[in-house]
């Protein structure tokens, strides 16, 4: 599964261009970390891979707001770096080692189930989630032998999107868009975690075990 977001990014992101979100707020606190392990995937004890190339912010929130239409460009771009801003205080409060690609992922996934479900997701949830992703074999066979700028621009990407997905859902409460740029949304972000998963977005489930399937 984890392979999928590499290869998948690029491509999926396009599909955000249908929707234009207001910029959005900051994420609300969540309650307390209730982690477990689940049933079908390795949990393993081994150092956690870092994103550690060179930063690359500014490049990759200028090619992430290259999809949408260029009246919108520069604003998407500063919501993306906003995004990113708000992901370092997350990584932070859940005490994720500095650029962690498995809370990176984790972010991604979380954010685009948030506007999928209309739903907000807890800082717990998104913990069992990140050390779910982080004991997959495939995150050191075939993430860690990208190179270093191609695995920084996927640990930026994804936390920048996953950020700005999830604020997007948040900034609803307060905010409510039209209903057209609300489904164009929740559109963008089930094509996003079908094309990243391979399975039925409808079947997925996050919650104190991570990532399951109904």
């Amino acid at each position: 599964m984890i392979w999928r977001l590499a290869l998948a990014l690029p491509v999926l992101l396009a599909q955000q261009a249908q929707a234009q979100v207001l910029i959005p707020v900051a994420p609300a606190e969540a309650g307390a970390d209730s982690r477990m392990p689940i049933a079908g995937f390795s949990i393993s004890s081994g150092l956690r891979l870092a994103a550690d190339g060179a930063e690359q912010w500014h490049s990759n929130a200028e090619q992430l707001s290259k999809v949408f239409p260029a009246a919108h460009q520069d604003r998407m771009r500063k919501a993306y770096l906003q995004s990113k801003d708000v992901f370092v205080q997350i990584e932070q409060r859940l005490g994720w080692p500095r650029n962690d690609v498995a809370g990176a992922m984790a972010a991604f996934i979380v954010g685009n189930y948030m506007v999928m479900r209309g739903v907000e997701v807890s800082d717990a949830h998104t913990q069992a989630l990140a050390e779910q992703l982080a004991a997959q074999p495939d995150m050191v066979t075939r993430l860690g032998a990208q190179t270093p700028q191609a695995l920084r621009g996927l640990y930026e990407q994804c936390a920048m999107v996953g950020t700005f997905m999830a604020l997007a859902q948040l900034s609803q409460k307060a905010n409510p868009q039209p209903a057209a740029q609300q489904q164009h949304l929740r559109d963008a972000a089930r094509a996003n975690l079908q094309r990243v998963l391979g399975r039925e977005p409808e079947r997925l489930s996050l919650g104190p075990n991570g990532l399951v399937w109904q």
